[in-house]
């Protein structure tokens, strides 16, 4: 009797496939419709500064960048934490995991498979928001060199600013467009979210409660979001003692 093998790497990836292919036809990348909008309004709004003439562009840039990645970190903690939840409970309403199970495949084919199949939607998902905010920042900063340069040769002329300020001052702006911190950021928020998609499909195998999954995912994400405040109030209220 040919005995089937404890793990397949083919098992797992059309596992991953029909569960990537599954969340899609969910729509959940509805999200990336409402990103794109923002992305495009935040575009062409004059966003507010407080900044002189010489580091207003690169506030302005701070402030497209950073609403934008805190979208891009929601979108993925609450795509992790939902799809996952989903994913077993479905299976079993639907009766399909019988029928995955008895092929027989292995429960640890089925679970890396399906984790892999979230992971790969979030990945899809945080890639064509990066793409999408990069194309932002390039055309926006093309607007913001100009009037930046004309107010640093300003300072120049008045002898606020010299030719090595003005320099560091381009160099300090560009800093803040289209750089790898941005792609680093993205695979950073990945990263996470595989662990809470991670956390959420442990507790989905022993709880078929979807809303229980939920909670419980959220709130591992909420603590460890504060963990390392809480840690840092503790040592000094510790040294202070």
């Amino acid at each position: 009797i040919q005995q089937t093998p404890l793990f397949s790497l083919r098992r797992v990836l059309i596992i991953a496939g029909n569960t990537f292919t599954h969340l899609m036809r969910m729509k959940v990348f509805y999200f990336l419709l409402v990103f794109v909008m923002v992305a495009i309004a935040v575009n062409f709004l004059k966003l507010p500064h407080t900044a002189g003439p010489e580091s207003v562009g690169a506030e302005e840039l701070r402030m497209l960048k950073s609403p934008m990645i805190g979208v891009m970190k929601l979108f993925a903690i609450i795509l992790a934490i939902v799809a996952t939840a989903l994913l077993i409970p479905r299976d079993l309403e639907d009766r399909t995991l019988y029928t995955i199970l008895s092929k027989p495949v292995p429960r640890l084919d089925y679970l890396i498979g399906k984790l892999l199949g979230v992971l790969i939607l979030i990945f899809v998902g945080l890639t064509v928001m990066t793409i999408l905010l990069d194309a932002v920042l390039y055309f926006r900063i093309q607007s913001i060199l100009e009037s930046w340069t004309q107010a640093a040769d300003m300072l120049v002329l008045q002898e606020q600013w010299t030719d090595a300020d003005r320099t560091e001052g381009r160099r300090e702006l560009l800093s803040h467009g289209v750089t790898w911190s941005l792609p680093a950021a993205m695979f950073a928020i990945f990263l996470e979210a595989a662990i809470i998609a991670a956390l959420a499909l442990l507790v989905s195998t022993f709880s078929s409660s979807t809303l229980f999954t939920v909670v419980v995912s959220s709130l591992c994400d909420i603590i460890g979001q504060f963990i390392g405040d809480g840690r840092d109030h503790w040592f000094r209220e510790s040294r202070m003692a």
